[in-house]
């Protein structure tokens, strides 16, 4: 509370009036004369961010710092978001729905960024290139966050995060020029698209505007690979770099933290807003698709399956690059999930599920009311449509009554991507080569054996 009343004290020698909320999920550069909006998901689809203990729907955290904001006064001078994930994209949405017109916190100026779109994975550097002697003082973490916050932009340039670069004060300008620097963006390796937008005037919003404070938030979940440990180390150091040291300015770095570690951070951090004060949020993790079948169907919850429920819906390409990518990196595995939010018990014997003609399994005996996590066989998930069958296989003792019903890809981590110019050598390629030189050989030999006769 201390902090707080210094805070006050501190504004009353200020005759800036207004409040800032910021929440990182990616960057962007120039003062705009028009806000961009940005791309909104189709009914039923869904982004999250990956905590150590679990993960965060899109719109529950959209609503969660909401109602922070207005549980501290409801003022606020403009919302900064990043969302340094897989499908970051579909983060930035709800904070648009929540901060636009009929929202619970119409009028708030903001600004939010991504790595990617909502339909792709975020990119990454291996541990081993992290490591690797030639990379030395980069701090390479996800290739958006490097060309964002990092020491260094990428692994090809020494040109610093957009920023740090301190070219611009505003915050769009940053996230487009990180979108440029990006070693797996448009004007890299193509693989990722980042996300930039704004709202209310949120075009305008800098880093650092005169005489404001600062609320940070720097949030990693998981953290499996160094270059999540790398991420938030940046952005923390890179807050600092802009601000200095200032004990008004408050960064809250969580580096492996739960689902409610952050939403105790996000609510710690409104109750120091004030109407000069600029919060930060900044999120980094695996991030997960998620499709939402009652909210598709715009279903009227609970909702009861008596003998026989199916549904055709399309997942975009995102889902099955990101669950490839889980099956190809070493130490990660997909783990895709059907949710049900059961309203009564059923009797799993009396029930069969299936994905495009594969089971998906529910447990033997009773399955008492509650959410239920049902595995999923990966390589049954399809880009376009898919087709979802639940069938009562007996006379049910219990209709299924549901609260919710989603598919999940489970934890996505950032897709590795390759920076080396040293070419793979195929099966393929060794035996051309094999040929070559067998060919080589032979012409040898023969020159030989001439000039011998």
């Amino acid at each position: 509370m201390n902090r707080i009343k210094n805070r006050g004290l501190a504004e009353l020698a200020h005759a800036a009036t207004l409040m800032a909320v910021i929440v990182l999920f990616g960057t962007g550069r120039v003062a705009r004369a028009v806000d961009t909006p940005v791309p909104t998901q189709g009914p039923g689809e869904h982004s999250t961010i990956t905590t150590s203990d679990g993960s965060i729907r899109d719109d529950v955290l959209a609503d969660w710092v909401c109602s922070r904001i207005n549980a501290a006064g409801g003022t606020v001078k403009d919302v900064k978001i990043i969302a340094a994930a897989c499908y970051g994209g579909g983060m930035l949405d709800d904070f648009q729905r929540v901060f636009g017109p009929g929202g619970a916190c119409a009028g708030t100026p903001w600004v939010g960024g991504s790595s990617s779109t909502a339909e792709q994975t975020a990119k990454g550097y291996t541990d081993d290139q992290v490591a690797s002697a030639g990379n030395a003082g980069k701090n390479l973490g996800s290739a958006y966050t490097s060309a964002l916050a990092g020491p260094e932009s990428s692994h090809s340039s020494a040109e610093d995060g957009s920023m740090r670069d301190r070219t611009t004060d505003n915050v769009l300008e940053d996230f487009e020029a990180a979108k440029d620097r990006d070693a797996a963006g448009p004007n890299g390796t193509g693989a990722e698209d980042p996300v930039a937008g704004s709202g209310n005037g949120g075009d305008t919003i800098g880093w650092d505007d005169p005489d404001t404070f600062h609320e940070a938030v720097v949030f990693g979940g998981a953290q499996t690979d160094q270059r999540h440990h790398n991420n938030v180390d940046n952005v923390t150091d890179a807050l600092n770099d802009i601000w200095g040291a200032d004990p008004l300015n408050d960064i809250n770095t969580i580096d492996g933290g739960t689902t409610q570690d952050l939403l105790d951070a996000i609510d710690l951090a409104a109750q120091s807003l004030t109407e000069s004060t600029q919060l930060i949020l900044y999120l980094n993790d695996h991030g997960n698709t998620e499709f939402d079948l009652d909210e598709f169907l715009d279903l009227i919850m609970p909702w009861s399956i008596i003998e026989f429920f199916q549904v055709d819906f399309s997942l975009h390409e995102g889902w099955v690059e990101g669950l490839h990518a889980m099956f190809d990196q070493i130490g990660d595995i997909p783990l895709p999930t059907l949710n049900l939010s059961l309203n009564d018990l059923i009797f799993g014997d009396d029930w069969q599920i299936t994905l495009n003609g594969t089971d998906i399994p529910l447990p033997s005996g009773t399955i008492p009311a509650g959410d239920i996590h049902l595995p999923v066989d990966w390589t049954s998930i399809q880009t376009g449509n898919n087709h979802l069958e639940i069938v009562a296989v007996s006379l049910p003792t219990n209709p299924m009554q549901l609260l919710n019903l989603e598919l999940s890809s489970g934890p996505i981590n950032d897709s590795e991507f390759t920076t080396s110019a040293v070419p793979t050598v195929s099966h393929w390629g060794i035996a051309t080569l094999a040929l070559f030189f067998m060919s080589v050989g032979s012409v040898v030999l023969l020159r030989r054996w001439r000039s011998a006769a």
